[in-house]
C-alpha cells in the first residue's frame, strides 16, 4: 500500500506514514499525551493571565514603542480630535455617515444629469385619427390611450385569426364499425366514444392472449 504523507510524530519523533493529511500522531498513547499538553497550557494561561499580559505589554513598549496621538481635523464638522491611526479622518461614525451621504448625492446629480438629458418636444401625427400632438419620446405614435387601445385590439384579433384557423372537415372511416364520418382532427380514428372503448377492450384481450399461451 502506498502512503501519500510522510512526517514525524509531534510527541515521540518517530516516522509516520499516513493517508490522512491532518494526522500528527503515530499512536493512541501519543495522542493522549498531546491532549494533556494542550490542557496544561490552557490551565497555565488561566492562572497567570495578568502576568502574561503585563509581560507582553512591557516587551511591546521596549521593542516597538507606543505611537503618540496626533491632532486631526474632522472633515465633516471640522472639530479637532486626537487619534493614533493615520486613516482616521472623522471624529465619529455619525460624521462619517453624513459625509458619505453628501458624496453620494453629488455623484448621483452628476451621473443622472449627464445620462438623462431632457429632449425638446416635437410635433407628431397620430397614425389612427391624424391628430397632432407633442411628445419627447421617439416611440410615441398615437395621441392617447383610446387610439392605442383600439389598435391593440385590432392587432390581437388579426393574430388570433391567423393562429386559430379552422381546418376543413375531411371524410374518415371508423376502424371498428366502418361507418363514415366528418372531422377536423387528424388524430381521430373512431366515430364515437363507444367504438373507441370497444376497440380498446378487444385489443387488450388479444394482447393478453398472446403472452399467456
Amino acid at each position: 500500500m502506498k502512503f501519500k504523507y510522510k512526517r514525524k510524530c509531534e510527541v515521540c519523533g518517530k516516522e509516520l506514514k499516513t493517508m490522512k493529511s491532518k494526522q500528527k500522531v503515530c499512536s493512541i498513547k501519543c495522542y493522549q499525551e498531546l491532549l494533556k499538553r494542550k490542557h496544561y497550557w490552557k490551565k497555565y494561561y488561566q492562572k497567570h493571565r495578568e502576568q502574561i499580559k503585563t509581560a507582553s505589554a512591557e516587551w511591546y513598549i521596549k521593542n516597538v514603542g507606543i505611537k503618540t496621538p496626533r491632532q486631526v481635523k474632522c472633515k465633516n464638522c471640522k472639530k479637532i480630535f486626537q487619534s493614533k491611526k493615520i486613516s482616521h479622518i472623522f471624529c465619529s461614525k455619525k460624521c462619517r455617515d453624513k459625509a458619505r451621504k453628501k458624496q453620494r448625492k453629488r455623484y448621483n446629480k452628476k451621473y443622472w444629469a449627464d445620462r438623462y438629458v431632457k429632449k425638446p418636444q416635437v410635433e407628431k401625427k397620430c397614425l389612427l385619427c391624424n391628430r397632432k400632438f407633442m411628445s419627447n419620446n421617439p416611440n410615441h405614435k398615437y395621441c392617447g390611450d383610446e387610439c392605442r387601445f383600439i389598435i391593440s385590439r385590432a392587432l390581437s384579433r388579426a393574430y388570433n385569426q391567423k393562429k386559430y384557423v379552422k381546418k376543413p372537415q375531411v371524410e374518415k372511416k371508423c376502424l371498428l364499425c366502418n361507418r363514415k364520418f366528418m372531422s377536423n382532427n387528424p388524430i381521430v380514428k373512431f366515430c364515437s366514444k363507444k367504438c373507441s372503448l370497444l376497440y380498446q377492450k378487444q385489443w387488450r384481450k388479444d394482447y393478453y392472449k398472446q403472452y399467456n399461451k
